[in-house]
């Protein structure tokens, strides 16, 4: 599938700022770096032109490999520079990501291994660099020495005393005060070179040269579009997909209705999810598109050649599946199908949440005032959150979304197990970003 037109994305932060980028590039959207899930988010269509340059990792997981070969296994072309897109592109390479200038070669030839070389401190609210990245230094030094200024034994001195700041506090200034302080031998050297590193950051600063370099391939170089590749699907990578990919209809790659949200709301709080997760759940046991009773027959006439019959059905393993009035009241057909409801080895992203009949736009809308409620409530008290709600709360919401008692363990666990939970507990915490609205707490 291609997108007709074909965009370009660029993840940056403090290697280039937004007017640095559209600059070289003007059609290109800038978005900040790189994090686990945001290729998701973003879903690029086949032909689109995808630039890394910066990435999360400590603040929040990095972007995987997996993610990145998803999209490249579907026609995205993806290249990578600088910081954490080098070392993607240099791990990658082989398999479909292009690598491009000085830092992405130094990993790709072994030249330097760690993370940390591209590391930096951050300003959280412009991605301002703040730190000194040992990559800068190390080009820095290397520019010193082809020029005759120092020779490898005090490259090698300025090197191992850069590498025993942390990478948050690392600067030339701080790096000039310790060589005085430790190796005053070297204090000279080294204030020349944060004078001319501070002056001129056009030479200096390797990783805005790469990235600058990277900047203009995508201007003058045919972006090559990958052979589409088979991606194993595990079933955690698809659990990633489904947290991480914006809800339908949504066009703003930032946008924090997700596909799981939506789901997890429909699960909660739509009245006739046990009923849409039951016919889900029979379809799947008997692999058949049969409804009514002929469905129920197929789905017991699977669970029968699986050794799965009213047989099973005694006092000890029932008690787990079914509630008291349950296995008073029903037949041995009925309860044998609520525990092969109950008891389906569901994932949380194994219900469509795009099935037919959805009222997608409702939910959706609920979702997103619930999440702009949580905002306005943190914005308010900077301590509220809430992860901090209590479980009675919980309780109380989805006792009135769900019409029932819920101070009774066993019928709790049914009722969220008839609604593709795997407890109780997975329920009332999945609950948590809709209940400040649905509570009328706010």
């Amino acid at each position: 599938m291609s997108s007709g037109s074909a965009r370009t994305y660029i993840f940056s932060g403090p290697t280039l700022d937004r007017e640095s980028i559209t600059a070289i590039v003007p059609q290109a959207t800038v978005l900040p770096p790189i994090g686990h899930g945001d290729l998701f988010r973003l879903s690029p269509l086949r032909g689109d032109s995808i630039l890394i340059l910066d990435g999360r990792y400590h603040q929040s997981a990095a972007i995987r490999h997996k993610e990145i070969l998803h999209f490249v296994s579907q026609g995205v072309a993806i290249s990578g520079a600088s910081s954490l897109g080098a070392l993607r592109a240099a791990e990658l390479d082989t398999m479909g990501m292009r690598g491009i200038g000085t830092i992405y070669d130094w990993y790709r030839t072994g030249k330097v291994t760690e993370d940390g070389e591209v590391a930096v401190a951050e300003s959280v609210h412009d991605h301002r660099m703040l730190s000194l990245p040992m990559v800068n230094l190390r080009w820095a030094l290397e520019q010193g020495s082809n020029r005759g200024v120092l020779d490898s034994e005090t490259a090698s001195r300025i090197l191992e005393a850069a590498q025993r700041i942390h990478y948050a506090e690392r600067s030339w200034r701080l790096l000039e005060r310790i060589v005085r302080r430790d190796d005053p031998d070297l204090a000279a050297c080294v204030a020349a070179l944060t004078k001319v590193a501070v002056e001129d950051r056009d030479l200096y600063d390797l990783k805005a040269r790469d990235a600058r370099e990277a900047l203009q391939s995508l201007n003058t170089r045919h972006q090559l579009v990958p052979e589409v590749v088979e991606i194993p699907r595990t079933r955690h990578f698809a659990e990633w997909q489904w947290h991480h990919t914006r809800a339908r209809g949504s066009t703003d790659p930032q946008d924090p209705v997700t596909e799981e949200l939506v789901s997890r709301y429909r699960r909660l709080h739509e009245r006739s999810f046990p009923r849409r997760w039951r016919t889900h759940v029979l379809r799947a046991v008997s692999s058949s598109s049969a409804s009514g009773r002929k469905l129920e027959d197929a789905a017991l006439l699977s669970a029968r050649k699986q050794g799965i019959t009213t047989d099973l059905l005694d006092p000890v393993r029932i008690e787990e599946w079914v509630t008291a009035s349950e296995h008073t009241d029903c037949s041995e057909r009925d309860l044998l199908l609520k525990v092969l409801v109950r008891s389906f080895p569901s994932t949380n992203s194994s219900f469509a949440a795009g099935a037919p009949g959805w009222r997608r736009d409702r939910a959706h809308r609920q979702v997103r005032q619930c999440l702009k409620t949580n905002e306005a409530v943190a914005a308010r008290d900077p301590g509220a959150s809430v992860w901090l709600i209590s479980h009675d709360a919980l309780r109380a919401v989805l006792e009135h979304s769900w019409q029932a008692d819920l101070t009774d363990e066993r019928q709790r666990q049914a009722l969220a197990r008839d609604r593709g939970f795997r407890s109780y507990a997975d329920a009332a915490e999945a609950g948590r970003p809709f209940c400040i609205r649905r509570s009328g707490m706010r």
